[in-house]
């Protein structure tokens, strides 16, 4: 006999299943009477108060960037039409240089400043704009110390359009103010977080708290901070010294500070820039974080590079090679070429057999580099 209860009671959980994950993948989206349009461009006025770095990041999140202006018509319009009351962050920054530029990469050249205001203070590297005036600011001022409301602004109807049909991968592609290296994107926000939070905020935008695994990755990601203390993705949490990537790359390349890389009261299993670019762990919640930095893999491309170029072992001794790879789960292959004076293992563990030197060809995919082994 047929369970009609039981055949009723299947298809309303499972309708309301289909319900619920429907709602886990919807992005909220204000209404369209809330969304003003100018010369083709979109603007949504936000009320929340906030600090200069979140404010980015929520209009990161929604695919598009706090709002830049370039006109005296574009002044007013958003002044005037856009902005219901109070100040406003604008989308800029000022450099070291002490120049402002706008996050979109838009020249700076119309200003409105209001210059009973304007200090140009060191520290007042943010922009705000009320009533139609603009001001430089640190990250939270506002006369409350606060923060301000903010406005996002679409650059075009697709990319409003992504946002207002929850399309994330399109959203990812809007984000501005991004550094680009080796197939790869970085941004740093000035947003204060504890680092699991960082690590959930970046995956939330597409992407991961940055993996660093060069020089020349560590130089463009700390420049990116302006000198900050910021969170990346690296952590000891689950054995000490025992460091692991976000990714699971592999761990060659390390900065660690001597002087302060201590495991501290046995809590300090997370890891951001210290007083420079070198690296320092720290407590999840430690308030001498001023930030943190995501990256986005722009392309499948394979990097390949040798944390060693060159090295020197003793005869009968043997060496493990150091280089990084992403993919993380790349096919690697080493070669000698000379293997009377060193062997390289299927694992990457060279062998100094004699005195002399051999090159170790590492091949990840098409891409290939070489350590030079001199053997005394």
């Amino acid at each position: 006999m047929i369970n009609r209860k039981k055949i009723v009671s299947f298809a309303m959980a499972s309708v309301m299943a289909l319900v619920a994950l429907m709602q886990a993948n919807v992005i909220e989206v204000e209404a369209a009477e809330s969304v003003k349009t100018f010369k083709g461009h979109y603007y949504l006025y936000v009320s929340d108060v906030v600090d200069a770095g979140k404010a980015e990041f929520q209009a990161d999140l929604k695919g598009g960037h706090l709002v830049t202006i370039n006109s005296k018509a574009e002044n007013e319009f958003v002044a005037e039409q856009v902005v219901t009351e109070g100040d406003i962050w604008l989308g800029a920054k000022k450099n070291a240089k002490g120049n402002w530029k706008w996050i979109t990469g838009e020249k700076f050249s119309y200003k409105n400043w209001n210059e009973s205001w304007h200090s140009n203070g060191s520290n007042e590297i943010y922009l705000r704009m009320e009533d139609g005036l603009w001001d430089d600011c640190t990250i939270t001022e506002n006369w409350n110390s606060e923060g301000c409301a903010y406005v996002i602004e679409w650059d075009s109807k697709s990319a409003y359009n992504a946002y207002k049909n929850g399309k994330k991968a399109a959203m990812v592609k809007n984000i501005k103010g991004t550094k680009t290296y080796n197939g790869h994107a970085y941004k740093y926000y000035a947003m204060k977080s504890t680092w699991k939070d960082a690590s959930k905020t970046c995956k939330k935008l597409g992407g991961y708290l940055a993996t660093i695994t060069s020089n020349k990755e560590n130089t463009i990601t700390y420049n990116l901070t302006g000198g900050a203390n910021a969170w990346f993705g690296l952590s000891d949490a689950k054995k000490e010294g025992k460091y692991a990537w976000v990714t699971g790359e592999r761990t060659d390349y390390l900065r660690m500070s001597k002087e302060v890389n201590n495991d501290y009261a046995g809590e300090e299993d997370y890891f951001g820039y210290f007083e420079g670019n070198n690296w320092n762990d720290y407590r999840n919640d430690d308030e001498k974080i001023a930030g943190f930095i995501c990256e986005w893999d722009l392309s499948k491309n394979v990097i390949l590079t040798a944390v060693k170029a060159n090295v020197t072992v003793n005869k009968g001794k043997t060496y493990k090679l150091k280089y990084q790879v992403y993919p993380v789960k790349t096919k690697i292959t080493y070669k000698s070429s000379d293997k009377k004076v060193a062997t390289v293992s299927k694992k990457g563990v060279v062998t100094a057999k004699k005195k002399g030197i051999a090159k170790i060809t590492i091949k990840a995919g098409a891409k290939k580099v070489t350590v030079k082994v001199k053997v005394k």
